[in-house]
């Protein structure tokens, strides 16, 4: 799986924070919160807003929570770490160059079974140095890794492995 069901967003004193590209997209509107503050405190709460548009310069999100303060205990101001809880999703693993765009212009990747193409919409829901990791395949897939923008639908073609480990 995707993901170790934990985004923290710092907050620092100038009021900068914020979730990155891939991680926006994991998150809604009244998603649990924790934040763990300077003081030593742990407190719970939810999330209560999520920017639509990114910060120009970091590209990042900007991310709430509404966390209870009863007795008015937490100072305004004070620093902290907010985790924000995600699901893990089910996620393959590709090189980016595997994923093409169909006729209406989504994201896929080809595959073979039974020796004839296919295609898969695929969503990507992040990226790392290894490739792109991408939800909407079955659990075990061939991928087509080369000629994947010459072959269509239903194409019968010859199959190579060159290693079985490289069969997903």
């Amino acid at each position: 799986p995707y993901g170790d069901n934990r985004t923290e967003v710092g907050f620092v004193d100038n009021g900068k924070n914020g979730v990155t590209e891939k991680e926006v997209i994991q998150l809604s509107p009244g998603d649990a919160a924790k934040m763990a503050l300077v003081t030593g405190q742990v407190i719970e709460g939810r999330v209560s807003f999520i920017a639509r548009q990114a910060d120009a310069v970091t590209r990042s999100y900007r991310v709430e929570a509404t966390i209870a303060n009863a007795g008015e205990q937490i100072r305004a101001g004070i620093s902290g770490r907010l985790s924000l809880l995600t699901a893990a999703v089910d996620a393959h693993l590709i090189p980016s160059h595997l994923v093409v765009l169909d006729d209406r212009g989504g994201l896929i990747v080809r595959a073979v079974e039974d020796a004839k193409v296919t295609s898969w919409p695929v969503r990507p829901v992040g990226e790392n140095s290894g490739g792109i990791w991408v939800t909407g395949l079955p659990e075990r897939v061939a991928l087509v890794t080369v000629g994947q923008n010459y072959i269509t639908n239903g194409e019968q073609v010859e199959v190579f492995f060159t290693d079985d480990s490289q069969r997903l």
